[in-house]
């Protein structure tokens, strides 16, 4: 009964592998339905960095700009399933930047 029910409560522990290791999307469902997932200032939202290659039909996944920050699209958590946006990193040094 949107907007006035309430999310549901996960498995109880124990019950079970939840998800498969190394299943981002599966992890991503379980955040989208039981995980924090309001966007506010100071407070940390689970994403997926999308292979903008293959999603998109971009020329590369992560774009690196002349001032080497890198450009990315991410998938956000979210009560409805989850929604996507590009998203800027600050000015990296290469050490730390993605290889992609």
């Amino acid at each position: 009964m949107w907007p006035f029910s309430k999310k549901q409560k996960p498995p109880a522990s124990g019950s079970g592998v939840l998800f498969k290791a190394g299943s981002n999307e599966a992890f991503f469902e379980m955040q989208c339905k039981f995980g924090f997932s309001e966007v506010k200032i100071g407070k940390g939202v689970a994403a997926i960095v999308l292979d903008a290659v293959k999603e998109f039909g971009a020329p590369v996944a992560i774009k690196t700009e002349d001032d080497g920050t890198q450009l990315a699209m991410i998938k956000v958590a979210s009560d409805q399933g989850g929604f996507v946006i590009p998203a800027k990193t600050p000015d990296l040094p290469p050490s730390e930047r993605s290889k992609s």
